[in-house]
């Protein structure tokens, strides 16, 4: 009874740190008449949107979670299409994959270095 008590709080545990990455994460990189977002759904689907002078593009796909010591460290994008030419001229530079980021303290981390590549939950 004790192992099915422990065992239910570590799954109410994860669930619920889990649900705390969901939402909204905005771009950190300031752009005019922009407006640049993942979306991180219940489902473990993802939508990425970028506006720019009223041009919409949007990508959807999976995102997986990982985590470290009980608290989500990386996450997964099953597929990335990047719409930001700033970023994509980053990526080019240092032929890096933008699908396996890092997910700590509300924010996703593609570059640690480099807050403007990063997004913040708000």
């Amino acid at each position: 009874m004790k192992h099915i008590i422990i065992s239910l709080g570590l799954l109410l545990l994860i669930s619920c740190s889990q649900n705390n990455v969901l939402g909204r994460y905005y771009s950190c990189h300031k752009e005019k008449d922009v407006s640049h977002y993942i979306e991180l759904l219940s489902d473990s689907t993802f939508k990425y949107v970028y506006i720019k002078n009223n041009i919409y593009q949007e990508h959807t796909g999976t995102w997986q979670l990982f985590y470290r010591n009980g608290s989500p460290e990386d996450i997964h994008f099953s597929s990335w299409v990047e719409f930001d030419e700033y970023i994509l001229k980053w990526k080019e530079e240092r032929q890096s994959s933008l699908q396996d980021p890092l997910i700590r303290h509300n924010q996703i981390i593609f570059d640690i270095d480099n807050y403007d590549l990063n997004f913040k939950k708000k």
